[in-house]
């Protein structure tokens, strides 16, 4: 505990703020009274708690950010309201003012809450009311944890149905699944051992973790697949991607660890990063958490990236380098879907991944972008309802398709 003085009286700082996060500072009453009701004595303690853990600067301003914000929208209006909102909307008036909001973890706050921004007006909805807009009779779960692994002798296991414990053996490594349902590879192998390579697929629909012989961590997203040997044996460590994942890289300097993917190679030493080369994405991309990677393209173009830093390969093999939002990055991984002025089709092409649906569009919609955050653990026609509240567009479900219209 630290002790402080105010106005004669004795206060004790807690010490458990330099473990905090962003959520657990929205987590915290105290906190939270102090940025809704600040008083001198609570302007006191929190800049005493600042001034004792300057390193949670950042966090504490997120969360004070995300408080007042929440705090300053107004309720969603009644339905006999709403022809009023969307006529001032179409009269080309704000009914409150737009703010684009900045993306950051809420844990806490966003499981319960959907944000969204467009068209001029800020909707948010608490997932316990009632819906405002009804989208669909229908209704489509979230994503889950589910892969397939495909050995080198070509047999396929189901892990989501795979019973925890040893799955397999490929030449000198175990391959087993752990109770919290992920993939670990067990055994660094034999030099000169005869390489297996494996494959493991996740549907749309899922997500998974796989821990690779050498120790390094991988996070795979919904529609992707790893190609990857059991185990590591040669000058490097080399895996190929089609899909996202997100990287924590094993230090091994010397054997630098390379993620080939359509018109790039990442190569590392130790580091973690996330990339993200979809077939149906206009660009790979590359995004350095913290670290050192190598990019080269097809045409053994190379750029090294900075922590911060994210590379996009365009088909013609061209390479933009610019500071990247590593939250927005990171939302798929930390359970929510982060939009920052982001076309509609690439949120629904999104959506599609991880719900397992086919978006279709009734006709040529105009060009529509959406701000929000949104927590991919509720169903889908939640997601829909806050989208179509904006007036911009609706939507219809029939079984896996979603239907788009205005």
């Amino acid at each position: 505990m630290c002790i402080y003085y105010y106005q004669g009286y004795e206060y004790m700082i807690r010490n458990v703020y330099d473990q905090y996060t962003t959520a657990d500072f929205l987590h915290d009453e105290e906190f939270v009274a102090w940025v809704k009701y600040p008083t001198a004595e609570r302007n006191a303690y929190w800049e005493k708690v600042l001034a004792t853990y300057p390193q949670k600067e950042s966090q504490v301003q997120k969360a004070r950010e995300m408080i007042l914000l929440l705090n300053s929208v107004p309720q969603p209006p009644a339905a006999e309201s709403h022809a009023r909102v969307w006529e001032n909307i179409a009269a080309g008036m704000t009914a409150t003012r737009v703010r684009r909001i900045s993306p950051w973890r809420i844990a806490a706050v966003a499981a319960s809450v959907l944000v969204l921004v467009s068209a001029g007006l800020f909707l948010y909805r608490q997932s316990q009311q009632k819906p405002v807009l009804a989208v669909t009779t229908h209704d489509v779960a979230p994503g889950k944890n589910a892969a397939v692994l495909t050995l080198a002798n070509g047999q396929q296991l189901l892990l989501d149905d795979s019973a925890e414990g040893l799955l397999a053996k490929e030449g000198g490594t175990n391959i087993r699944k752990t109770a919290n349902g992920q993939l670990i590879y067990e055994g660094e192998g034999n030099k000169g051992e005869t390489v297996h390579i494996n494959r493991i697929d996740i549907p749309r629909g899922g997500q998974y973790q796989l821990t690779l012989p050498d120790g390094t961590k991988v996070w795979l997203n919904a529609a992707t697949s790893l190609q990857y040997p059991s185990s590591f044996t040669g000058k490097d460590r080399t895996v190929q991607l089609n899909g996202e994942a997100y990287f924590e890289v094993a230090q091994n300097a010397g054997m630098p660890f390379r993620v080939t993917s359509a018109g790039q190679t990442v190569e590392v030493l130790g580091t973690r990063f996330n990339v993200n080369c979809y077939e149906e994405e206009d660009a790979a991309s590359t995004t350095l958490i913290d670290g050192r990677v190598r990019l080269t393209n097809d045409s053994r173009v190379s750029h090294i990236l900075s922590p911060g830093e994210q590379c996009t390969v365009l088909p013609s093999g061209k390479m933009n380098i610019r500071s990247a939002d590593l939250e927005e990055v990171m939302a798929w991984k930390e359970g929510y879907f982060i939009w920052n002025e982001e076309p509609l089709e690439s949120i629904m092409r999104k959506l599609a991944r991880w719900y397992n649906i086919e978006p279709v569009y009734e006709k040529p919609l105009p060009a529509t972008v959406l701000s929000g955050i949104v927590s991919r653990s509720k169903n889908l026609s939640e997601v829909l309802e806050v989208m179509e509240m904006t007036g911009t567009v609706h939507f219809r479900i029939e079984d896996r398709k979603v239907i788009i219209s205005r």
